[in-house]
């Protein structure tokens, strides 16, 4: 979110507001407000990181967003929203700076003009936020479209993931592994880049969601929950991965993990029906 950070942090620039903020600490593991919680607290995030949860219809809680330092939270107090429609919890720990509704509201009347510039600055942020949430939405829906036509074809599947994906986050290559069900090693399904093998990922921690740098190459690796993991690269040179891709394909991850394993399991299935068909004795 790099635009949205650095309008965030020119919050703290603005004449009029560091006299009515607080700073806040929070320690990891902790709440900063609990969805249902009434909270007359907007927050920009000076340190840490945070993640907002929100209960689904089955009652457990879905990880929406993460947060990181110069960003904020808890923006709907500013037109009078103080139910938190979700949770925000400490990754970290973190500092924050904390401005109250009505402290707000006073400084409205007391100095209309710093008041209506960092409203317009917080009303730039949540854009920003929108429009990032607008990108995620269309991929996500492009990507559910391309595991609907090829739920059935793991190969197909496998490639149609990878390309879309490099056009998506703007990478030069890609590769999707999938993990042995039997033992530590991973298979290549497809792949756009003949270095991108099990070998030059042997080092990395394949079990989460990150971005990596080894001088020459940024990487943005894919935990698909278990069932294998995607690695789309740049060169080191080129624009950095941003935090909001890495999002982006961690929900992708929730929905192709599923499909992938779901797939597998098929294809075995079908294997084996051919197999009692055909009455093999051995």
């Amino acid at each position: 979110m790099t635009t949205q950070t650095a309008q965030s942090t020119g919050l703290m620039h603005i004449q009029n507001i560091l006299h009515i903020s607080h700073e806040v600490k929070s320690d990891a593991g902790s709440f900063i407000f609990k969805e249902g919680d009434e909270d007359h607290n907007f927050y920009l995030i000076l340190s840490g990181e945070i993640e907002i949860n929100k209960k689904t219809s089955d009652g457990n809680e879905k990880v929406i967003a993460e947060l990181k330092s110069g960003e904020i939270l808890g923006e709907g107090v500013l037109s009078g929203v103080v139910i938190k429609p979700a949770s925000a919890r400490a990754l970290t720990d973190v500092t924050l700076l904390s401005i109250s509704k009505e402290d707000f509201e006073k400084l409205l009347k007391e100095d209309s003009e710093a008041g209506v510039e960092f409203l317009l600055s917080v009303i730039g942020a949540v854009n920003d936020r929108l429009n990032t949430t607008n990108t995620m939405l269309l991929s996500l829906f492009e990507i559910n479209k391309l595991m609907g036509i090829y739920r059935d074809d793991i190969n197909m599947l496998s490639k149609a993931l990878v390309d879309k994906l490099i056009t998506i986050t703007e990478s030069h290559e890609g590769v999707l592994m999938l993990k042995n069900p039997f033992e530590e090693s991973y298979r290549v399904i497809y792949s756009t880049g003949e270095d991108l093998t099990p070998e030059a990922f042997a080092d990395y921690d394949k079990t989460k969601s990150q971005i990596i740098s080894n001088g020459d190459y940024q990487y943005l690796s894919i935990n698909l929950k278990g069932a294998g993991f995607i690695v789309l690269r740049r060169d080191d040179a080129d624009q950095l991965y941003e935090d909001d891709q890495l999002r982006l394909m961690i929900l992708i991850a929730d929905q192709a993990g599923n499909t992938i394993e779901s797939a597998s399991r098929r294809a075995s299935d079908k294997a084996k029906d051919i197999l009692h068909q055909k009455k093999f004795v051995l």
